[in-house]
């Protein structure tokens, strides 16, 4: 599980890498995994990885 500040940062790293290999899903999946701990955690940085990830997601369709 991905609580961390270090591990989010690395998720984002992975996001944008599959984002620039147009690997959409992926990239969605990546952050989205990171996403869930922060969101029952009310972390501050939640509504901006939603944000994030359902970008990700359009891309796909």
């Amino acid at each position: 599980m991905l609580t961390e500040n270090h591990d989010l940062a690395a998720a984002l790293r992975a996001y944008r890498q599959l984002l620039e290999e147009e690997e959409y899903f992926e990239a969605h999946e990546v952050l989205e995994e990171a996403w869930h701990p922060l969101r029952k955690k009310n972390h501050p940085l939640k509504n901006l990885a939603k944000g994030l990830i359902n970008g990700a997601i359009c891309f796909e369709h």
